[in-house]
């Protein structure tokens, strides 16, 4: 276990990663709703090149641009200095609110992952009334989020520990209906094992 702990190392509790499984859905979306257009540019603005937002969105055929806190690129100060069609990403756990007014403030299409249990926020819901054309992705199954402690249980126990809620992508301006409701090909166990060590520097 300590062998474990010295090789895994995160920031804070509020570091969860996305896998990519969860990642692929958007792209079928993304390319319809710019149809015809060369160049697509997508801001990922809480990502380092080596998230999953970056890898299969770039593999699509994307022009990715991430940003990010440790790189001095605060999302709630900073403003990019280049052109973008569209913001995708996974938020920090917290501080979903003032997430979704910083995006809203752009007036630009986008699609963030959102815990189903904001919608018992009144301030969140309120935010969300003011997206231009509120539009959402759900799922039929609960997604595995790669942090430091679902990884123990999973060498552990070869249990795949998913959170008791569902995530959605709430969009704005994106899709061709208002809601989709979809099915999840999850990857097996050892890709998101090999995800993970990369994930952490471990290549």
């Amino acid at each position: 276990m300590e062998q474990i702990k010295n090789q895994w190392t995160f920031k804070n509790d509020n570091e969860y990663y996305t896998p990519e499984y969860f990642v692929r859905p958007l792209i079928k979306h993304i390319k319809k709703r710019f149809e015809g257009k060369k160049d697509i540019i997508i801001w990922c603005p809480f990502d380092t090149k080596d998230s999953a937002y970056v890898k299969v969105l770039s593999a699509a055929g994307f022009i990715v641009k991430a940003t990010h806190i440790d790189t001095g690129q605060d999302f709630y100060t900073y403003d990019p200095d280049f052109n973008f069609d569209i913001i995708v990403s996974n938020p920090p756990f917290s501080g979903k609110r003032k997430t979704l007014e910083r995006v809203n403030s752009y007036n630009k299409p986008f699609m963030l992952v959102f815990g189903i249990q904001y919608a018992n926020s009144g301030g969140f819901v309120e935010e969300m009334s003011r997206c231009k054309n509120l539009q959402m992705i759900m799922f039929k199954r609960r997604v595995f989020y790669m942090s430091y402690a679902n990884y123990q249980i999973l060498i552990e126990t070869g249990k795949i520990q998913k959170p008791t809620f569902h995530s959605w992508y709430i969009c704005n301006d994106v899709l061709l209906k208002d809601i989709f409701y979809e099915d999840l090909e999850e990857d097996k166990k050892e890709k998101i094992i090999e995800e993970f060590k990369y994930l952490n520097g471990n290549k």
